[in-house]
């Protein structure tokens, strides 16, 4: 094993220890905390993948261009025109 993974793994049993010895009933909230986290990650992962997926497949058959200037006729986004204008140099 890699020194500095040994000594991060020998860094994260000691704090553990020394949760358990300020506060012993550390276990059943330990699994509940992760569980909570990770289902919390995955939503929001799960969300920007699709964001992901649904822009790239946009780009791909052409079809945001048009999708944008309807958004921007629409007003749906308000962007003023010193937004407008860096935004489309920067295009």
């Amino acid at each position: 094993m890699d020194l500095a993974l040994s000594y991060a793994m020998h860094r994260i049993r000691a704090s553990l220890k020394k949760i358990e010895a300020a506060c012993p009933p550390y276990e059943p909230g330990l699994p509940a905390y992760l569980y909570g986290s990770a289902t919390g990650v995955w939503a929001v992962d799960w969300t920007r993948v699709w964001g992901v997926i649904l822009f790239n497949t946009l780009v791909v058959t052409g079809v945001f261009e048009k999708f944008r200037r309807n958004v921007e006729e629409k007003e749906i986004v308000e962007v003023n025109s010193e937004t407008r204008r860096e935004f489309n140099e920067k295009v």
